[in-house]
This record gives structure tokens, sequence and C-alpha cells, in this order.
């Protein structure tokens, strides 16, 4: 970590949240943010707001950073199984989710739910298969070379908030800490 190149912390972010997510996430006023850090402790803070736009792909992103850090937020596995099985849902997802890998540098898939509640469910008409559908992520996770992070869902308003301060240290780190896409290529320069 000691060579990693960090860009200059703005002053303030932009969270942009997709207008058609009915449940956002909830982002703090400010985030502390380290300038380098290979030299913790010399905090910046800085002043963040979220835009609700419609979003060409995912669900989050930095405004001032949109090809660093892109987040799609599945809200549970009966959502998660419609975008898989559902024949005309999965190919709008499918051109979704190749948008995405393309545009970001670390495209991530947020489930709220988890592995165990997953597994867990009893087969019903929308997730007939539990150990299918997860076979099936697994596969489309490997396809678009997608990070997964798995929480249960946030069903309260601070509980909206914590996971959304993590997944705005996640894209902001990946703005700053991370190395620069090249949208052009897809690839990534040092």
């Amino acid at each position: 970590m000691e060579n990693m190149e960090t860009k200059k912390i703005p002053d303030s972010l932009t969270v942009q949240v997709d207008s058609r997510e009915q449940y956002p996430l909830l982002f703090p006023a400010n985030l502390k943010l380290d300038p380098q850090m290979a030299r913790p402790g010399r905090r910046k803070i800085v002043s963040v707001s979220t835009e609700k736009i419609k979003l060409p792909t995912a669900d989050y992103r930095l405004k001032e950073f949109p090809h660093h850090c892109l987040i799609e937020r599945k809200g549970s596995a009966e959502e998660l199984a419609k975008n898989i099985y559902d024949y005309q849902d999965s190919k709008r997802q499918a051109r979704s989710f190749a948008r995405m890998a393309s545009e970001a540098a670390w495209p991530y898939l947020l489930l709220e739910l988890t592995p165990n509640s997953l597994l867990s469910m009893r087969a019903s008409d929308l997730v007939p298969d539990p150990e299918d559908l997860l076979r099936k992520l697994t596969a489309v996770c490997f396809k678009y070379n997608f990070s997964v992070i798995w929480s249960a869902r946030p069903r309260t308003v601070p509980s909206r908030r914590v996971l959304g301060t993590a997944m705005l240290h996640l894209m902001a780190s990946a703005a700053l800490y991370g190395k620069v896409p090249d949208v052009m290529t897809g690839s990534l320069r040092g």
C-alpha cells in the first residue's frame, strides 16, 4: 500500500441514486477520508449530497467518478430470481449487467439477503430452487466480473444509513485509491 498513488480528495461528493430505487440506501451528510492511506490519521471531512436521477446502469455511483465503482442492489431473493428466471427480465438484466461490467472498474452486486437466508428458503413459485438460484448467481458474477456484498436487509432508517455509509466508503475508496478506468478500452491504468 505504500506505493499506492492517491488522487486529491474533493471537498464534496455526490451519490447518484437511480430514480427507480423504491427503498434507497441513505447516506451521511459528511464522510471522513484519509488523504494518504499509507499515513492514516490525517482525515479530511468531505460533504456528501445525493441526487436522484435515472441512471443508465446500476443503482448507485459517485457523480464525480462515474466509471470507478457501480453498485447494483437487489432487495430480495424474489427480485434476484425474477431477474434471472423471467425470460424478458433476464434479457433486460443481462444487457444492464453487461453495460455495468464494461463501464466500471469495480462493479458490485449488493444483495440484501444472506447466503443462509437464501439457502434456507422454502421453494416457491418465485424461487423454485434456492440452491439453483445461488448457482446461477455465482455464474453471473463470474461472467461479468462482479464482486458480491451480502447484507441482511436494512429494515430501519439507521440500518439503511449504516449500509449506505459502507457503500459510500467503498465507492470513494475505489475512486481515490484504485486504478483509473479507461472506459474506451475497458482496461485499468495504474
